[in-house]
């Protein structure tokens, strides 16, 4: 309600002071949603902060640039050490830079620096799925549907624009009853290809990806067993 946000103008909000002076019902409905909205943010005000300098988009940008050319120099070094005239070189060197090129690394990178830090995350958007697929739609041409994750014991608390170095991406936290959060990524293909369909570990993070309508998605989660329930259901049908 425009007038319990405080966002009527003077001359409308006085019309609807005298309007709640003589309907008592509607004035407490008033100040039912004027208290949910204090609460809400004493709860969000953490969340609400300015972003981090480390958590810049430019800062994430160069940091996933930064490593994946690290990694492309060690495979060439490594490569090199192995013989480059040989089969077996030459073999090492196909099978090193297909690894170089990890599937959704950004998507794992996201998760590491949000879904892992302490206290809340700062986030663009908060809410549930209505205002978080809205926010979404507002970001992305043709933007997919937030998968519904409820039945896993996960909802969605906040989403975050993220900038990559292959444009932008969008990442969405849901979060159990425990504390515990999954991030769900999603952004364009790059201009090699799509992803396709399948799971990687990564220390004690799960990353499964997969492609469509025009994206590529992930859903990072912690690698405890808890969430396998989750993983296998998204590995014979993705949510989208």
């Amino acid at each position: 309600m425009a007038y319990a946000d405080n966002q009527l103008d003077a001359l409308r909000h006085e019309e609807v002071m005298r309007y709640l002076a003589t309907h008592p019902e509607d004035a407490a409905r008033v100040a039912d949603i004027r208290e949910q909205n204090r609460r809400l943010r004493l709860i969000f005000s953490p969340v609400l902060e300015p972003l981090p300098t480390h958590l810049m988009p430019a800062v994430v940008r160069h940091r996933i640039v930064a490593r994946r050319k690290r990694r492309m120099t060690y495979l060439a070094s490594l490569v090199l050490t192995l013989g480059l005239g040989s089969g077996l070189g030459w073999q090492a060197r196909e099978s090193m830079l297909r690894r170089a090129h990890v599937p959704m690394a950004d998507a794992v990178e996201a998760y590491r620096l949000f879904a892992s830090a302490e206290g809340r995350p700062p986030v663009d958007v908060t809410g549930q799925d209505g205002a978080i697929q809205h926010w979404l739609e507002r970001t992305f041409v043709q933007a997919p549907a937030l998968p519904n994750l409820e039945r896993f014991g996960l909802i969605s608390v906040g989403g975050r624009l993220m900038a990559t170095d292959t444009g932008a991406a969008a990442m969405v936290l849901y979060r159990d009853t425990k504390g515990r959060q999954v991030i769900f990524y999603v952004r364009h293909p790059n201009s090699q290809r799509d992803v396709g369909h399948g799971s990687r570990r990564e220390s004690d993070v799960t990353a499964d990806y997969w492609s469509g309508q025009g994206y590529n998605f992930a859903l990072v989660s912690p690698s405890e067993a808890s969430f396998d329930t989750l993983r296998e259901a998204i590995s014979q049908r993705p949510p989208l």
